[in-house]
């Protein structure tokens, strides 16, 4: 949310929105089963808004790092291949500074993790290889400019390997 204040939102109003949505799509007579999903799942986003987001520290581990919310699907995918574990047919890289950001938190959380990058250079897709060997630049380029909030440098970086290697 903006830097506006934050309005209080009711179980009420959410169940009734929720409601109205199922409503528009066809699904006017809710079962009571139906009231009790919706009233679980008002009730279920209405705790997540209280809950305070789990970051992703430095030095906190692997086991840490997956109970976080600092994940996205590039730094999933390069915790699997770390842990050996089935990977999507598709080698997810990470398309912009965002992404890269999530996958170097991920990296500086479990340095064990950063020890075995060059695993993504085989067998991943040519992005990824080429990733792995510009690694170090485009980690620099995300110190050096993601503290003012925007990349370009390592965005075009980015664009330039997936546009190269045939990912985009």
């Amino acid at each position: 949310m903006s830097k506006q204040t934050k309005r209080s939102i009711s179980q009420i109003e959410l169940i009734g929105v929720i409601a109205g949505a199922l409503t528009k799509h066809g699904h006017a007579d809710a079962e009571p089963r139906i009231v009790n999903v919706i009233i679980a799942a008002a009730n279920s986003i209405l705790a997540e808004l209280e809950r305070k987001p789990v970051v992703a520290v430095e030095g906190m581990g692997l086991t840490a790092w997956l109970a976080s919310d600092d994940k996205g699907i590039s730094s999933i995918y390069m915790s699997r291949v770390f842990m050996g574990m089935p990977v999507l047919h598709t080698a997810r890289y990470p398309i912009d500074p965002s992404d890269f950001g999530r996958c170097y938190r991920l990296m500086k959380a479990a340095p064990e993790v950063a020890a075995v990058l060059d695993l993504l250079a085989t067998g991943h897709g040519d992005v990824w290889t080429e990733y792995v060997k510009r690694w170090p630049e485009m980690t620099l380029l995300w110190e050096q400019e993601s503290p003012q909030g925007t990349c370009p440098k390592l965005y075009a970086v980015m664009q330039d390997i997936q546009v190269k290697a045939g990912g985009r």
